[in-house]
């Protein structure tokens, strides 16, 4: 089966914790477009060696991948909060994102689209979110649900910067003729430091 073996996501010695994700990838319709999904996430206690969270997504047909027939699982792609206390569950049909505390496994919120990053808090998500079939990138406090910043392209990743509000946000159009980078800040001031491969100073 086409995939990856588990690797570690994110570590945070502040929590004392490692999260843990395997990953796969699937095809549907069978035989048809691929699709990075994860297969299962764990949550490790770094001086035990504890296993604090462990959750298995459904899978059902990979597009016959594995043995078997049935139903198509309700597939996901998990990001993890760089502190390992939030996971962000994305829909890869359903264009919803659930917010899951770990290790209670508690459901916090649901937002629309498909988020990519956390910042280094934990507070802000960066999400690909569909307006009217036109696809647009934004930064969310996920807890309120306040847009605070939004541009166009789709969010293909986000990265926080250590100690920092800063998230980097990684953006492109559908047809893949441009892209950049954008750093976006606590309060929804942003610059863009490269554009199509020219940096830009912030």
């Amino acid at each position: 089966m086409p995939g990856s073996d588990p690797a570690v996501a994110v570590c945070s010695i502040k929590n004392n914790r490692a999260t843990v994700a395997g990953g796969l990838t699937a095809h549907w319709p069978p035989g048809g477009t691929s699709y990075l999904i994860t297969s299962e996430i764990k949550v490790v206690n770094l001086s035990t060696g504890a296993i604090e969270y462990d959750h298995q997504y459904p899978l059902g047909n990979l597009g016959g991948q594995l043995i078997g027939t049935g139903a198509r699982g309700d597939w996901v792609l998990v990001v993890a909060s760089p502190d390992g206390r939030y996971l962000a569950e994305s829909g890869i049909f359903s264009g919803k994102t659930t917010i899951r505390e770990v290790p209670t496994g508690r459901e916090l919120a649901s937002l629309p689209g498909r988020v990519c990053g956390f910042s280094w808090d934990g507070s802000r998500v960066a999400a690909s979110v569909s307006i009217d079939g036109t696809p647009e990138s934004r930064v969310i406090s996920w807890v309120d649900q306040r847009v605070l910043w939004h541009g166009s392209g789709v969010a293909q990743w986000a990265v926080a910067k250590p100690d920092s509000s800063d998230l980097l946000v990684g953006r492109s159009s559908v047809a893949g003729d441009w892209y950049d980078q954008v750093v976006v800040r606590a309060d929804g001031t942003s610059s863009v430091v490269v554009m199509n491969g020219r940096v830009w100073s912030p």
